[in-house]
C-alpha cells in the first residue's frame, strides 16, 4: 500500500511564493522610455560704430550739433585738402560741445571722424592744430547685441575716464598734459537694448603744453558688459547707527529716508542696496555711501574689518561719501574716528555749530568747487556742520562769502563739502533724503539730485 508523504501548509505556501517570483522575473512589464534632448543657444553682447561726424569737417551733419560747420572761412591752414577743397572751410571752434558756441575768425585746422573697415573701430584726424583749438566728434554706435548690456567703462589709452568730465592727457611724454578729453552723451552703467541707437561724443582741447610739428594719437575704448554683470551697484549703507528710513532721532517724519535717492540711481541703470547689513562683498558696488553713521549711538565705531573692506575698495579706485550732520542730530565720534581710521584729512568740527540754518528759508549757495559745477552751480543744504580739513583735502562746497547772510547765524565762508582722494565728505545728510534733498518742499532750487550726480559719476 502506497503511502504519500504530504507536505506541511507552511512549506507548500513557500513554493508557491518562490515560484510566483521566478515567473515575474521571467515576465516582466511592457516599458517605452521618452527621450528629452537639452539645446542652449547663448545671446550675444555686441555693438558696432555705425555714423560718425565732427563740428569741424565743413558739413553740417545734425543742425542741433554741429550748426556752424559751415564754409564762411578762408581756408589759410590749406585744410580743404582733408575736406571739400573748395578753398573755403568752417571757422575753427573756440569751445567743445554743441553748436552754437565761440568759432575762431580764421580756418587754420581740421577735424574729421570716420568709421574704419572693421565697424568695431573709428578714428578722429586732427590736421593743423594749435594751442586751444577745439574739436568734438560724434559716434552713432548701434547695439545689436541680443541680451541687454550696460557700458561699463570709459578708457583712453588704458586709463579709466569718467563721462562728462574732462581729463588732461600727456600724450607726448614730455610730462605736461597736451590734449584735454571729455566723453560725454553716454553714462557709465547706462543700460542699453537690443536694437537701441546712442551717440557719444569726444570733446579734445589741443593745450598751450602741446608740442608743435608732432603727431599725437591717442586710443578711446568703450566697454559693454552684460547687464546683470557686478559692478553697477550703489551701496546706501545706514548701519553703524546711521540714519535709518523712518523716524530717525532727530529727523521728524520721512526726513531721513533715501527712498527718492534710491530711486534716482535706478532710473541711472544702477542696482541699489538700501541696507544696514554691512555687505560681504564690496567690489560689486561702483559707488558706497555712509549715510549718518553714528547718528543713533555715538560708540557704534566701524570694525577693523569694516575699516580694511573700505581701504580695499578705495585702493581700487572708487568712491565713498561719508554723509553727516551737525551735533544736534548726527554723530561725530564714528564718523570721525572713521575718517581718521581711512587716513582722509577731514574732520567733522568738534563741537560743531552748523554752517547754515534751515535751507527752506535761505537762498542756495553758489560757492561750490569747479568739478561740482559741472554737475551744479547751486546747492542748498538744510543745516550742515563745518569741516576742518588737512593734508591733501580739498572744498567741493563752502558758505557763499560776505554779505550772504541767512538768519544772522550763517558761518560764511565755512566748508561744508570736502573731498580727500576717492573720500567726500557731505556736512548735510539732508541734502540728499526725501524731503529736502529731492522732495523740495518749499520749491527753493534744491539740486539733490544733481549732486547725486556727481557723487556717482566721478
Amino acid at each position: 500500500m502506497n503511502r504519500r508523504k504530504t507536505l506541511p501548509v507552511g512549506a507548500l505556501f513557500m513554493i508557491m511564493a518562490m515560484l510566483l517570483a521566478t515567473l515575474g522575473v521571467a515576465y516582466g512589464l511592457w516599458s517605452k522610455t521618452l527621450t528629452i534632448r537639452g539645446t542652449v543657444n547663448t545671446g550675444a553682447v555686441h555693438a558696432q560704430f555705425v555714423g560718425a561726424f565732427t563740428d569741424d569737417d565743413d558739413k553740417v551733419d545734425d543742425p542741433l550739433k554741429d550748426s556752424q560747420d559751415t564754409d564762411e572761412c578762408v581756408d589759410v591752414g590749406f585744410v580743404g585738402l582733408a575736406t571739400d577743397n573748395d578753398g573755403f572751410t568752417s571757422c575753427d571752434p573756440a569751445a567743445s560741445g554743441r553748436d552754437p558756441k565761440p568759432h575762431y575768425e580764421k580756418d587754420v585746422a581740421a577735424c574729421i571722424a570716420a568709421i574704419e573697415e572693421d565697424p568695431n573701430f573709428a578714428r578722429v584726424t586732427k590736421f593743423n592744430t594749435y594751442p586751444s583749438y577745439f574739436c568734438t566728434a560724434w559716434f552713432d554706435i548701434l547695439y545689436n547685441g541680443t541680451v541687454p548690456a550696460r557700458i561699463a567703462s570709459v578708457t583712453i589709452n588704458g586709463i579709466g575716464v569718467v563721462p562728462s568730465v574732462p581729463k588732461a592727457f600727456d600724450l607726448s611724454g614730455d610730462g605736461k598734459p597736451d590734449v584735454q578729453i571729455h566723453i560725454s552723451e553716454i553714462r557709465q552703467c547706462q543700460q542699453v537694448d537690443p536694437r537701441d541707437l546712442l551717440q557719444m561724443d569726444i570733446d579734445q582741447h589741443v593745450l598751450q603744453d602741446a608740442p608743435q610739428g608732432t603727431q599725437l594719437s591717442y586710443v578711446v575704448e568703450v566697454q559693454l558688459n552684460q547687464f546683470n554683470e557686478s559692478g553697477c551697484r550703489v551701496l546706501l549703507y545706514h548701519g553703524n547707527s546711521g540714519v535709518a528710513p523712518g523716524a530717525a532721532t532727530g529727523y521728524p517724519g520721512a526726513d531721513g529716508d533715501l527712498n527718492d535717492l534710491k530711486l534716482h540711481y535706478e532710473a541711472l541703470g544702477f542696482t541699489v542696496d538700501y541696507t544696514s547689513v554691512w555687505p560681504a562683498d564690496l567690489s560689486v558696488y561702483h559707488l558706497v555711501l555712509l549715510y549718518g553713521s553714528g547718528n543713533e549711538n555715538d560708540a557704534d565705531f566701524y570694525s577693523a574689518a569694516q575699516v580694511a573692506d573700505l581701504k580695499a575698495y578705495l585702493a581700487s579706485g572708487k568712491r565713498v561719501v561719508v554723509s553727516t550732520d551737525w551735533n544736534d542730530f548726527g554723530g561725530t565720534a564714528v564718523p570721525n574716528k572713521l575718517l581718521t581710521d581711512l587716513g582722509v584729512g577731514i574732520q567733522k568740527r568738534t563741537p560743531t555749530t552748523f554752517a547754515t540754518p534751515n535751507g527752506d528759508a535761505c537762498i542756495p549757495l553758489t560757492d561750490v568747487a569747479p568739478e561740482v559745477a559741472l554737475f551744479t552751480k547751486t546747492l542748498d543744504p538744510a543745516a550742515t556742520t563745518p569741516l576742518d580739513l588737512s593734508g591733501t583735502a580739498i572744498p567741493l562746497a563752502k558758505v557763499d562769502a560776505a554779505p550772504y547772510d541767512c538768519l544772522d547765524v550763517a558761518k560764511n565762508g565755512e566748508t561744508w563739502m570736502a573731498r580727500d582722494g576717492q573720500v567726500v565728505v557731505n556736512g548735510d545728510p539732508n541734502s540728499l533724503d526725501d524731503n529736502y534733498g529731492f522732495g523740495d518742499p518749499a520749491g527753493d532750487g534744491m539740486t539733490g539730485a544733481q549732486l547725486a550726480n556727481y557723487l556717482v559719476d566721478f
